[in-house]
């Protein structure tokens, strides 16, 4: 079943840490997509940190969080994304004020295995990428909330 007020932004073969992304997709799924944007230009900035809720070992406590880092390198990747899903929900149809992130999916490349010489036989390297889905979708207003619009509307 095909879902019409969806747009995807993928990218695959990302050279980031998947820790680093899921700790920043978890932070902006379900949000919508100009506050993930905007909330994702202040970690660059070091105005705002993102909460690590699984990584967090070792991690230093931050303003108003537990444990928190500034992912610069994954925000920079995250937002080509999400600028690439909303360009893709505009030239659909969609728009532009009602789109949130529905789905924000992190999944591991199947690494290729370099082999490089060594004096004492082969040494293999493996290198590792990630692949990152980003699903939005178009708001849609519940009955209750329509009826309370035409309410206030007639008053």
């Amino acid at each position: 079943m095909k879902d019409y007020n969806v747009a995807v932004g993928a990218g695959s073969r990302l050279p980031i840490s998947r820790k680093h992304v899921r700790e920043v997709l978890n932070m902006i799924k379900g949000m919508n997509l100009d506050k993930a944007i905007e909330r994702l230009e202040l970690v660059k900035n070091f105005k705002r940190a993102v909460p690590f809720k699984r990584y967090k070992k070792d991690m230093g406590h931050k303003r108003g969080m537990s444990a928190g880092r500034y992912p610069i390198k994954a925000c920079d990747h995250i937002i080509k994304l999400l600028f690439n899903a909303k360009n893709n929900a505009v030239n659909q149809g969609l728009q532009e004020e009602k789109l949130y992130v529905h789905e924000a999916i992190t999944m591991m490349n199947i690494s290729k295995n370099k082999r490089l010489r060594a004096r004492k036989g082969p040494f293999i390297k493996s290198a590792k990428s990630l692949s990152i889905r980003i699903k939005v979708k178009e708001k849609e207003e519940t009955e209750k909330k329509k009826k309370i619009t035409k309410e206030v509307k007639k008053k």
